[in-house]
């Protein structure tokens, strides 16, 4: 819980301690059917999974991780948790550029539009498409499906991006293969390598 966390910091003394970002859940997955959706599940179409956050919590956390000069990296994995953590953002006085959002594989153009322009980073998984598509596809459907995960269109935007496998072991060739189809070989490795280019993102 990340309230362990600042009290750790707190034991410990700020000046021994850098920490970049504080894990909070918004959300499950949809291999569980517990990903937060605005429509249903398509192979349980009473279940729209479990949101574990609004948007008002997540503000208060984010104000309270600020508080100590950390930054926040939001699980969102579905449309709907998506939402919240974008509302977070938008109706709070936050003030670190680059907390972060893992995963958001259900993200929309639009959402990610406004992810852009809040000065989020996305942390994004390219191996979960070949990995998980057959689970996507029943849980999702086939148009939902084919929407996962879209770094292309991140790309095309311009939103601050990293790669990471979440994952381990796994090969890292696995989901560059998998980048490099869409994106050209050198453009996937500058994402996977995200945390040496030219920005600071701590």
């Amino acid at each position: 819980h990340y309230k362990s966390v600042l009290e750790f910091i707190n034991a410990s003394g700020s000046s021994k301690t850098l920490m970049g970002w504080v894990k909070v859940y918004v959300d499950g997955s949809v291999g569980s059917r517990t990903a937060a959706l605005f429509e249903p599940y398509s192979d349980q179409p009473s279940n729209r999974g479990k949101l574990m956050r609004s948007a008002d919590e997540i503000g208060r956390i984010i104000e309270e991780l600020e508080r100590e000069h950390i930054r926040i990296s939001l699980h969102a994995i579905g449309d709907s948790a998506i939402e919240e953590c974008l509302r977070a953002f938008e109706e709070s006085g936050y003030r670190m550029p680059f907390h972060r959002i893992e995963h958001a594989e259900m993200i929309s153009e639009s959402q990610a539009e406004r992810m852009k322009k809040l000065k989020l980073l996305l942390c994004v998984q390219p191996n979960f498409n070949p990995f998980f598509m057959k689970t996507y596809i029943r849980a999702l459907g086939p148009l939902r499906a084919g929407r996962m995960n879209p770094i292309g269109m991140l790309d095309e935007l311009g939103v601050e991006m990293i790669f990471g496998s979440d994952m381990m072991p796994f090969d890292p060739n696995y989901g560059l293969n998998y980048a490099g189809k869409i994106l050209g070989k050198e453009k996937a490795l500058f994402y996977y390598g995200g945390w040496r280019n030219e920005k600071s993102y701590l």
